[in-house]
């Protein structure tokens, strides 16, 4: 028996070689596919281990030989390392297959021959024996390496096992047939390990690789090992509500979800089969599928497939490798019938929208402002009848007139450019050739969804209301300078009084004197009234002398002159203004802003306190420099109620003392006004019983 056996091993050694290289080709020719590689070079191997032994066997007549030994455990050593390389692409995991750790996995193989064609000058791998047919003799390093390559197919089981347990049922029968190539070699080489062996100079587990050879040839042509690969099963979600059908690049269904079965009718029953056979009822999707598909993907016409009232929306994504060679497709099925209901409703949304846009067309009739809407190309977008009317020109916004045409009756280009420079809106004031006053609102707009910039303008004719206005301010202004001859004859009058009236001096000394400071108390008001009409000339741009005056010799010369009303209620009057603080401003405006507080101060610190005036430039984070004016005393101080309305007109505190002290309620607005009219503003700070501090801030002259 057991030289018969021998008789048949190279015969038996040399058919295992043939159907390894036979399965290598296949592999060969199905390379970009998961796993092809790996298989091939496990044939590879196969071949190599199978063909040195058997000619091993026939060439050397049993007799020893280093060579051979060297070369038939290149191949043994090489196998289980490229089983690695199936198992890892095979399974998913082709990404922790880096070049550095391919090259540590297959340089084994080449270690091991190096070791064993060294082996008479260490004898470490033979145990100082003399190379035999039989496997199982050696040394340290031999049983190193043997374990090593144990662990290597454990690993490609365990890994396998898993497959076979999470697959689809095809691809289940796929990881059994690969679980069977490689359990029967490692079982036989544990037989044989524990001495359970027909003869021990015969090596059994080549010859196992003639049965595995063909299992893997029945996986590869019925069950599509290499061509129906789980290329997109982790991609797959049983829940998804899109139909997902994957197709290779040979056109067979190699996979599929429960979404695409419910679209399509399509089971997982035509897994395997060929697009033309699964779709045979929808001859056009076949031929937009080898369309899209040769074109690089797309997305079909939403069709009715199984329920005329459902669309189903097919698109066709090409799934390449990194060398961006054609491996698959994916066919995603997605029901739009909704999205088809939901464009009905927009349509008739859009109806309604429409009514709605003649209706506000209606209200923009009607409104008395002009409106203009100007596009980015400074063509005139719409217009309300109000326009045409406000700047005397007829013109159709329907037509795009260019805005650069109403030039002569307003600078619109110009404004729309300004406004999209600063993205903000502002206001304009223009005086036309007729004298009419127009304000315009320059109002940046970006149109939704293209971003194209728009400006809208509001048009508002301020002739009639400013020519109101100018006439108010021309009454007071004539009311004051009417009142102050009189008031000043009656002045006079008081003051000669006395010496006329002689039967009782005391009492009508007494009525004079009121009579006297009522007067002056007139005349204060009509002087201030005068102030506050000059000063909102200048805010109209009338009689505006605005010169570069220093702000610091204007304090000093004020606080001068306030001086003896100071010495009066003995205050102690600090100024603390150098010179050189310039700005640029009506000087007789800005002598009643340092007067009126400066004066306000005084009249209302108790006898005996400390007035302090101070001038000085200040920066701040912006870059800019301001003329800082600032009055402090330690008089009563204002409430925090009071201070939000310390700046109206004829507001006083206290009425009573304001009689006493001779306050107008003016004073401070003027302060006000004044510091607007410079591009400034005023602040006050003040608690009660300690004091206000009142700061004015104005541009300094550049």
């Amino acid at each position: 028996m057991t030289g018969a056996l021998q008789g048949f091993y190279a015969p038996l050694l040399l058919f295992s070689a043939g159907i390894a290289a036979l399965v290598a080709a296949v592999a060969w020719r199905r390379r970009p596919a998961p796993g092809a590689l790996g298989l091939f070079l496990l044939e590879s191997s196969v071949l190599v281990w199978s063909l040195s032994y058997a000619l091993q066997w026939m060439l050397t007549d049993r007799g020893p030989s280093l060579f051979w030994l060297a070369l038939r455990d290149f191949g043994a050593a090489a196998i289980p390392a490229c089983a690695v390389v199936l198992v890892l692409d095979y399974t998913g995991r082709s990404h922790q297959l880096t070049r550095t750790r391919m090259a540590l996995l297959l340089s084994v193989p080449f270690v091991g021959v190096a070791i064993a064609a060294t082996d008479p000058l260490h004898g470490l791998y033979l145990g100082g024996q003399a190379p035999v047919m039989s496997t199982f003799a050696g040394g340290l390093l031999r049983v190193a390496l043997t374990l090593y390559l144990l662990a290597q197919i454990i690993v490609c089981i365990a890994l396998l096992l898993r497959a076979v347990l999470n697959r689809h049922h095809i691809y289940r029968l796929q990881a059994i047939v690969l679980l069977l190539a490689f359990v029967l070699p490692f079982g036989v080489l544990i037989l044989e390990r524990a001495k359970f062996h027909l003869d021990p100079m015969i090596n059994a587990t080549p010859l196992v690789f003639a049965i595995t050879g063909p299992l893997l040839a029945f996986a590869m042509f019925r069950l599509g090992l290499l061509t129906i690969v789980p290329v997109a099963r982790d991609r797959l979600i049983e829940d998804l509500q899109e139909g997902v059908i994957v197709v290779d690049s040979q056109y067979l269904v190699v996979d599929m979800n429960p979404a695409a079965t419910l679209m399509t009718g399509v089971t997982d029953a035509s897994i395997g089969s060929s697009v033309e056979d699964v779709f045979s009822r929808w001859p056009d999707v076949i031929k937009q599928l080898h369309s899209l598909l040769e074109g690089g993907g797309g997305t079909a016409e939403p069709r009715a497939l199984l329920d005329p009232d459902r669309l189903i929306e097919t698109h066709i994504s090409p799934l390449r490798r990194k060398d961006n060679e054609l491996f698959s497709a994916m066919l995603t099925f997605r029901d739009v019938t909704e999205r088809a209901t939901i464009a009905r409703q927009l349509e008739a949304q859009s109806v309604a929208l429409s009514a709605t846009m003649e209706r506000s067309i209606l209200v923009l009739a009607a409104i008395s402002d002009g409106i203009l809407l100007v596009g980015q190309d400074e063509r005139l977008l719409g217009c309300n009848p109000a326009a045409s009317r406000i700047l005397g020109a007829n013109f159709d916004a329907s037509e795009g007139t260019l805005v650069s045409t109403l030039s002569h009756l307003l600078p619109l280009a110009s404004l729309a450019q300004k406004a999209a420079e600063t993205a903000a809106a502002f206001t304009e004031v223009f005086q036309t050739s007729e004298g009419r006053q127009i304000t315009v609102e320059v109002i940046p707009l970006f149109e939704a969804g293209s971003g194209e910039a728009q400006t809208l303008f509001v048009l508002r004719d301020e002739t009639e209301r400013q020519g109101a206005e100018r006439m108010q301010r021309d009454f007071v202004a004539n009311v004051s300078h009417e009142l102050r001859t009189p008031l000043t004859g009656l002045s006079l009058l008081a003051e000669t009084l006395p010496q006329a009236v002689r039967d009782d001096p005391e009492q009508v000394e007494g009525f004079v004197s009121r009579l006297r400071a009522e007067v002056r108390r007139v005349i204060r008001i009509t002087d201030e009234l005068m102030t506050l009409s000059y000063i909102e000339n200048l805010e109209l741009g009338i009689d505006a002398h605005l010169v570069k005056t220093d702000l610091s010799k204007l304090v000093n010369e004020i606080a001068e002159g306030a001086a003896p009303l100071a010495a009066e209620k003995q205050q102690d009057l600090t100024v603390d203004a150098p010179a050189g603080l310039f700005v640029t401003g009506d000087e007789t405006s800005l002598e009643a802003l340092v007067g009126s507080l400066l004066e306000n101060a005084i009249r209302y610190t108790p006898t005996g306190g400390h007035v302090t005036v101070r001038t000085q430039a200040e920066g701040d984070s912006d870059g800019c420099t301001w003329a800082v004016l600032s009055v402090s005393d330690d008089g009563m101080g204002i409430s925090a109620v009071n201070q939000e309305r310390i700046f109206e007109r004829f507001f006083r505190v206290d009425k009573a003392r304001s009689r006493t002290t001779g306050g107008t309620g003016l004073g401070l607005s003027i302060a006000q006004r004044a510091a607007e009219l410079h591009g400034g503003t005023v602040e006050i700070q003040s608690k009660i019983g300690v004091g206000s501090t009142f700061t004015v801030r104005i541009p300094v002259a550049r």
